[in-house]
C-alpha cells in the first residue's frame, strides 16, 4: 500500500522528535515517578517496610488519628458488690409451721416459683410462698417441722446486680465527683466497661482513711464475684481537642517529634508539633491530618527500624 504526501510527512515528524523527547524534559516526569516508586518500595529515607507477620511478632498496633478529650487520669481501686438491690427476703404471710421447702441454697429461682407450704398457725389451713423475684437462693433459713418466725424463709440475690466501691483518696476529693465516667478493668488492665460514679456514701474506709463511692457495673456475662478487686480510671479537668494522637505513638526524630504513619507494610515518619498532654493524649497542632492511621504500641521498634536503615544508607 502507498502513503500519500501528507502521512509521509507526519510519519517522518513523529520519528524526528522522538530522539528530542529522550534527551529533553519531556521524559523527566516518568523517570521520576519511576524513582519514586522504587524509594517506596525499597523504603528510602525516614521510611521503612515491615511485613504484617513481622508487625505482629513485635507487638505493633495501629491507631486512626482524630479528635479526642484530654485530660488527666486518676487511678481508682475498688472492690466487688451486690447492688444494696439485689437482695430480697422471702417471708410467710401468717405464721405456722414450714410443712415443706422446695429450694437449696445455689438453686437458681424464677419469679412466682413455689418455694415453700406453710401451716397457718390460726386457721390450720396449708398455703403456698412463691419466689417475689428471681435469682440464687443465697440464705434458707427454714427446714420442715420449724416454725416460721422473725427471720426470713428465704434470702434471695441477683449476681447479675453488681456494683464496684471505689475508694477515693483525700487529695482527690475536690476533683473526682458524682456522674463522672470511670472506665472499670480487671486488675491485669482488661477493660469491662464504663460506669457512672453515684454519690459518696455516709461511711468511709477508715482502715486507708478514704472516702467511698458505688458505680453500677453489671455482671451480665457472670465474671464479676463480689469481694473481687478491680480497677477505675476517672478523666478529670478535661477539655475536647480536635486532633489528638496516644500519648506512646510520638518519638523523637530528626531533633523534633514525630508519629509513624502506617499504610500497609510501608511505615513512614511524619514530623508534627505537639500541643497540650495529658495522660494518654496528646494533642496535634501541625503535622498530620485527621483520619491518619499510625503506630501506637510499637512507634520505638519502627523508628529504631527507620534510624537503622537510614544508617546503613549512609555506609
Amino acid at each position: 500500500m502507498t502513503m500519500d504526501f501528507p502521512v509521509r510527512a507526519a510519519v517522518a515528524a513523529l520519528i524526528l522528535t522522538l530522539p528530542l523527547a529522550a534527551c529533553g524534559g519531556g521524559a523527566e516526569a516518568p523517570t521520576q515517578k519511576a524513582e519514586e516508586h522504587g524509594d517506596e518500595e525499597k523504603g528510602g529515607e525516614g521510611r521503612t517496610r515491615i511485613g504484617a507477620e513481622a508487625a505482629r511478632a513485635g507487638g505493633i498496633e495501629i491507631a486512626t488519628a482524630g479528635p479526642a478529650r484530654i485530660g488527666e487520669t486518676r487511678e481508682l481501686f475498688g472492690t466487688v458488690e451486690l447492688d444494696p438491690s439485689a437482695r430480697s427476703e422471702i417471708r410467710g404471710q401468717f405464721p405456722g409451721r414450714v410443712v415443706a421447702v422446695t429450694k437449696g441454697v445455689g438453686d437458681s429461682v424464677r419469679r412466682g416459683e413455689l418455694l415453700a407450704r406453710i401451716e397457718s398457725s390460726e386457721s390450720l389451713q396449708i398455703y403456698p410462698v412463691h419466689a417475689s423475684t428471681g435469682g440464687i437462693v443465697a440464705e434458707r433459713n427454714a427446714n420442715p417441722g420449724d416454725v416460721t418466725g422473725d427471720r426470713a424463709l428465704y434470702v434471695l440475690t441477683n449476681p447479675a446486680a453488681t456494683t464496684v466501691v471505689f475508694n477515693i483518696f483525700p487529695r482527690d476529693l475536690a476533683t473526682i465527683r458524682p456522674g463522672m465516667k470511670a472506665e472499670v478493668l480487671t486488675q491485669d488492665g482488661t477493660v469491662i466497661g464504663t460506669a457512672a460514679l453515684g454519690d459518696y456514701l455516709p461511711e468511709g474506709n477508715s482502715a486507708a482513711g478514704t472516702a467511698l463511692v458505688r458505680a453500677a457495673i453489671p455482671n451480665r456475662s457472670g465474671a464479676l464475684r463480689p469481694g473481687m478487686a478491680l480497677r477505675g480510671r476517672v478523666t478529670v479537668n478535661a477539655f475536647e481537642v480536635p486532633l489528638a494522637v496516644r500519648s506512646e505513638a510520638i518519638q523523637p526524630y530528626a531533633g523534633g517529634s514525630a508519629v509513624f504513619v502506617n499504610r500497609g507494610d510501608l511505615y513512614i515518619a511524619q514530623p508534627v508539633r505537639v500541643g497540650r498532654a495529658a495522660g494518654e493524649w496528646t494533642e496535634i497542632l501541625s503535622g498530620l491530618e485527621p483520619g491518619t492511621r499510625y503506630v501506637t504500641k510499637g512507634s520505638f521498634l519502627v523508628r529504631a527500624d527507620i534510624e537503622k536503615s537510614g544508617a546503613s544508607h549512609d555506609h
